[in-house]
């Protein structure tokens, strides 16, 4: 599968697959003049599972960065919302 590359200043629903799949990592960089803040959540059957701290803080041009691989089942989504312009990258192993 491939990595989920690509910029956002509102919100974004990242990874929709009818199978299931590892989030290997992933990392948001903030490209805003200002702190920024994000929340990124699984959502599995309407219900929204966090990943990251809700509201957490990115400063200007600094990243947020995680290692822990997160199983998705089949049609589980990652909603990711933020408050200012961020990069992302999710790796996506099957």
């Amino acid at each position: 599968m491939p990595s989920i590359i690509g910029n956002t200043s509102s919100s974004v629903y990242l990874i929709d697959y009818n199978e299931g799949c590892t989030l290997q990592s992933f990392t948001l960089v903030n490209r805003s003049g200002a702190s920024v803040t994000a929340n990124l959540a699984i959502n599995r059957g309407g219900v929204d599972f966090k990943i990251i701290p809700r509201d957490t803080v990115i400063n200007v041009y600094e990243m947020y960065v995680s290692d822990v691989p997160r199983q998705l089942q089949a049609n589980d989504r990652a909603s990711l919302a933020v408050s200012g312009s961020v990069d992302y990258f999710f790796s996506i192993i099957k």
